[in-house]
C-alpha cells in the first residue's frame, strides 16, 4: 500500500463514521498530523500506551534519584554536624584554656 493509499483509506474510514460520534471529530482533528506522519519517512509519533510506559519509567528513575539524593544529603548533613561538633569542642577547649590562664594570672 502506498502512502497516498493509506491517507485515502484513513479519510474514507473517517468520512464513513457518523458526524455525531466521538471518534469522527477526533480523527478529523488529528488528520493533518496523521497524514504528515504517513508522508514522513520517520516512525509514527508514539502511542499513548508507549508514552505512558515511558512516563512510568521516567517517574521510577526520578524517584530513585530522589532516594539517592536524600541519602547523600542526609550523609552530608551528618558529616557537617560532626565537623561542627568537633570545631565547637575545639573552641570550648580553647576558651577553657584562656579562662584557666586568666585565673592563673589573677591569682598570682
Amino acid at each position: 500500500m502506498t502512502k497516498q493509499q493509506e491517507s485515502d483509506a484513513l479519510r474514507t474510514f473517517t468520512e464513513s463514521i457518523p458526524h455525531d460520534s466521538y471518534l469522527r471529530p477526533w480523527l478529523e482533528e488529528i488528520m493533518p498530523q496523521v497524514e504528515a506522519d504517513i508522508r514522513n519517512d520517520f516512525p509514527v509519533a508514539p502511542t499513548i500506551e508507549g508514552t505512558r510506559q515511558r512516563c512510568s519509567t521516567m517517574i521510577g528513575e526520578a524517584n530513585s534519584q530522589v532516594v539517592d539524593n536524600l541519602a547523600r544529603a542526609n550523609q552530608q548533613a551528618k558529616d557537617i554536624e560532626a565537623e561542627a561538633r568537633t570545631q565547637a569542642e575545639s573552641i570550648r577547649g580553647r576558651i577553657a584554656e584562656v579562662i584557666r590562664s586568666c585565673e592563673r594570672a589573677v591569682c598570682r
